[in-house]
């Protein structure tokens, strides 16, 4: 009896220690197929202007220009791909560590505003801004703007047309808090765990939106590096929020 209990919970120990490596092995062999797909997607594309191309040898540069765009449109799109996979992958390597140094999030923070100024106007989208003056966290500054911008890009892109986004930084005892909302769809309960996966998109009729589900990944991960941390919340049809906190310096 001893000897069988003894077993048992060898088997049961062993199995805890193997799970974690068997998730790892199915999130990266699921990363690499999803990868492969978005890749086969612009390459399909940029395969059928060419052979368009092809097919009309005698016309000139000038009248093929149509195709010619969808070829530079589509390698475009697999040239950002690349770019995100690449950062990425700097970010999953553990030995790296970011030289933190202060980094005054108030200033990146209207900069990174003043960018999405036009995307802004052209959806008719209200801003409010409760940005506390000379906010200064422990980070590294291109990847703190990094991360302000992709939260931006996020809330413009799935905020309604004549939506609202607001934007409020403030100190909060030993903490330093940034918060990014939006009106819109929102998101719904069963996706909100799944919001910073790689390549996930809560809803499938965006896939073609020129976002490949990666951006919040980046921004998860390089918040993470620089010791903060970034969570979202969601009432469906009404408001999405991410909070970043990060230790006050």
């Amino acid at each position: 009896l001893t000897l069988l209990a003894m077993l048992g919970i060898s088997v049961l120990f062993a199995r805890r220690a193997v799970a974690p490596i068997e998730q790892s092995y199915c999130k990266q062999k699921q990363f690499v197929q999803d990868a492969s797909h978005e890749l086969k997607t612009p390459l399909a594309s940029i395969r059928a202007n060419l052979e368009a191309l092809q097919t009309n040898k005698q016309e000139t540069v000038q009248s093929q220009e149509k195709w010619l765009g969808h070829i530079s449109h589509e390698t475009d799109r697999m040239g950002k791909l690349v770019t995100e996979l690449l950062e990425l992958a700097r970010a999953d390597q553990a030995e790296q560590v970011m030289a933190l140094e202060p980094v005054c999030l108030s200033d990146l923070l209207e900069r990174a505003l003043l960018s999405v100024e036009a995307i802004l106007y052209e959806k008719g989208i209200t801003l409010g801004e409760q940005i506390e003056p000379a906010v200064s966290v422990a980070g590294n500054p291109d990847k703190a703007e990094q991360v302000l911008r992709i939260l931006l890009d996020n809330a413009c892109k799935y905020t309604n047309t004549g939506g609202h986004i607001e934007v409020c930084l403030q100190r909060q005892r030993k903490h330093v808090i940034l918060t990014i909302s939006n009106t819109g769809e929102g998101i719904l309960p069963e996706h909100i765990d799944k919001i910073f996966d790689r390549f996930y998109r809560a809803d499938d009729s965006r896939k073609h939106t020129g976002s490949y589900g990666l951006g919040l990944s980046i921004a998860k991960s390089l918040v993470e590096q620089m010791g903060g941390t970034l969570s979202v919340s969601s009432i469906p049809q009404k408001i999405t929020t991410f909070t970043v906190r990060w230790e006050r310096i």
